[in-house]
């Protein structure tokens, strides 16, 4: 009984908090800011665009990358090591208070390893029946 309460309570308020709030009335002072306030949108487009107005080299930046993908894309080889192995470069930041805390080198390089093989798909623990076999390292 207790539980079917508290779901009961949670629903309610779940069902009162996702409601859009009502439209303040045009006689109020700070309308347009309280309408803005009660929408919820994704700002990436106004901030991409404040950027590129900010910085006019970021378009080209934004189109060499663009350029790069598709060359890679097109032509996979041609950005391979010589070994046919992708080298990705990783920065490993330890985070720690006192030297006891800190962690070895060798330590370092063993995780690295393991997410190696997980990511080629040659650990212990690697089921044949994965369905992200398509995309694990090694397949092009």
């Amino acid at each position: 009984m207790k539980k079917s309460l508290v779901l009961l309570a949670g629903g309610f308020m779940l069902i009162v908090g996702c409601n859009k709030s009502s439209t303040p009335n045009d006689d109020s002072v700070n309308s347009e800011e309280e309408i803005t306030a009660t929408q919820r949108k994704c700002a990436a487009d106004e901030v991409l665009q404040e950027n590129l107005k900010n910085d006019p080299s970021l378009r080209q930046r934004m189109n060499d990358i663009e350029e790069f993908t598709k060359r890679a894309i097109a032509n996979p080889q041609q950005y391979r090591l010589v070994n046919g192995k992708i080298e990705i470069p990783v920065i490993v930041n330890v985070l720690y208070k006192t030297t006891s805390q800190n962690i070895s080198l060798a330590q370092i390089q063993s995780q690295i390893t393991v997410l190696n093989a997980d990511f080629k798909g040659t650990n212990a623990d690697y089921n044949a029946s994965n369905p992200y076999n398509s995309v694990k390292a090694g397949y092009v």
